[in-house]
């Protein structure tokens, strides 16, 4: 059997030394293959495993002695662990006594590089693996190794992944063109909606299919209520898990609102950003921004309130929040907004939302609503495609199922399958434009898929009802 590395620390008998010669290197073969074997949660008989080893003249000495306990009864086994505890402390003085240097065992390195670098290594507890916020967990570790005693070998682990309920803040116009009927300058006549009427509703109907799990909060611009001020920054409703009482909150807002004042879109974009930002709430966050026309305020609430200001600003804010804090921005472009089409369009593209390839067709990448001949049909659809959107591509990252592999996080990927049949296996986005594959949270607490991957998962699902995704964690050998 091959001479593995020590790179194991009890947590029972402590931190362990061992002196610089042959007999260190009998202890770490007794430690990292013995206590797999025999012990795994009971340091306190992995040093004796030693001292037989030691006494042993065969090679074979621990594996017959842990032949014979397997096979013993279940009374004998615990006599013998009995025995084995008291004998330990000479195993302490086999293993780590005298004046000689010493060598520290400490456990495999810890990972220390940002958000799962290349090269980088978990190593996980037997029974605990990576809890939320994974990464450089230390505890009990060795490997995973050829049963038939020939060169250690690695075999990759799959864990099934969660979805992670999203954290989702509406920002919405409120302008005084939203109380103008859909694709004219005019108010409703008898019979007929205004673009607030069907957007209150619309808003209304794609929160009430969202899962209770996921984290919705609400705030309209200007919120001036007709004064002079350019923008007001109010709550309307609170980011929160969407229980009863919040989708009565949110449904209440809705129904409180007059469209009136100027387009403070970037100010009211910055406000929403705050929202999401302060949520302590777990998951991926999105900012959904629902506007019918041009911005005709600055962030500093410069301009008129009638004509537009320069929207360049706003735009590169929206890449700096996708770059800087994870939040993806949905943009709806109500009918009216056709004069911002394109910087509408690019803020969807800067802030991760926008379909693969949009970026090559002016004006494509966000929900352009202008040239729908029922815009409340439109709506409603664009906002079922968010909801869908948001729910369905973060996931937990789970701890790997029980063992005592090394964990390689620059080789993860996520699979999906179907009736036992691999569909497809997504590795890591290359670039942090994510454009195929997934990225990990900051913290590494999540797994969050690029967008043309989750509408690709999305059209798997529809056409395999039974799909499941899973995560493959590659084993890794090479000592650290």
């Amino acid at each position: 059997m091959p001479l593995l590395p020590c790179s194991v620390t009890t947590q029972s008998a402590g931190r362990w030394t061992a002196r610089q010669n042959s007999r260190a290197r009998l202890c770490s073969f007794v430690l990292s293959e013995c206590s797999r074997v025999l012990f795994e949660r009971d340091g306190a008989c992995v040093c004796i495993l030693g001292v037989v080893y030691m006494r042993s003249t065969a090679s074979q000495g621990c594996v017959g002695f842990t032949d014979r306990f397997a096979a013993a009864s279940t009374w004998r086994r615990r006599a013998l662990r009995g025995g084995l505890v008291v004998l330990c402390a000479g195993g302490v003085l086999a293993c780590g006594s005298g004046n000689e240097a010493e060598t520290v065992l400490e456990p495999l390195g810890r990972d220390t590089s940002p958000n799962g670098a290349a090269g980088a290594s978990v190593l996980l507890p037997p029974a605990e693996g990576l809890p939320a916020g994974a990464g450089g967990q230390v505890g009990l570790v060795g490997f995973v190794d050829d049963e038939s005693g020939g060169t250690a070998t690695c075999v990759d682990q799959f864990a099934e992944l969660t979805e992670r309920p999203p954290v989702i803040e509406f920002v919405v116009d409120t302008s005084g063109s939203m109380s103008w009927v859909a694709g004219t300058e005019r108010l409703p006549g008898a019979g007929e909606q205004s673009k607030w009427d069907i957007t209150a509703q619309a808003l209304v109907t794609a929160i009430a299919a969202m899962p209770d799990a996921a984290a919705v909060g609400i705030s309209y611009y200007p919120n001036t209520g007709g004064g002079f001020d350019c923008f007001r920054p109010e709550v309307a409703a609170p980011i929160e898990r969407l229980a009863p009482e919040h989708r009565a909150q949110i449904e209440a807002a809705n129904q409180g609102r007059t469209p009136v004042g100027g387009t403070p879109t970037h100010a009211a974009y910055e406000f929403g950003v705050e929202q999401l930002r302060s949520s302590t709430l777990q998951g991926s966050k999105f900012l959904v921004l629902i506007t019918d026309g041009i911005p005709t305020y600055t962030l500093e609430c410069g301009g008129d309130g009638q004509t537009r200001v320069d929207g360049a600003p706003l735009v590169d804010s929206v890449g700096e929040h996708f770059r800087a804090d994870a939040i993806s921005t949905f943009v709806i472009g109500s009918p009216g907004s056709e004069a911002a089409r394109e910087e509408l369009s690019e803020m969807a593209f800067l802030g991760g939302t926008g379909a693969s390839g949009c970026e090559n067709v002016p004006g494509s990448c966000h929900f352009d609503m202008t040239g729908d001949q029922d815009f409340s049909l439109a709506l409603r659809g664009a906002l079922g495609d968010i909801a869908e959107a948001t729910v369905g591509c973060d996931y937990a990252v789970p701890p790997p199922p029980r063992g005592r592999a090394r964990i390689n996080l620059d080789d993860v990927s996520v699979v999906v399958e179907s009736a036992g049949v691999t569909l497809r296996e997504f590795g890591r986005a290359s670039s942090a434009e994510c454009e195929s594959g997934w990225q990990y949270t900051s913290d590494r607490s999540s797994i969050v898929l690029c967008r043309s991957t989750c509408d690709e998962l999305a059209r798997l699902a529809d056409e395999n009802p039974d799909v499941a995704v899973r995560v493959r964690f590659g084993c890794d050998l090479t000592p650290t």
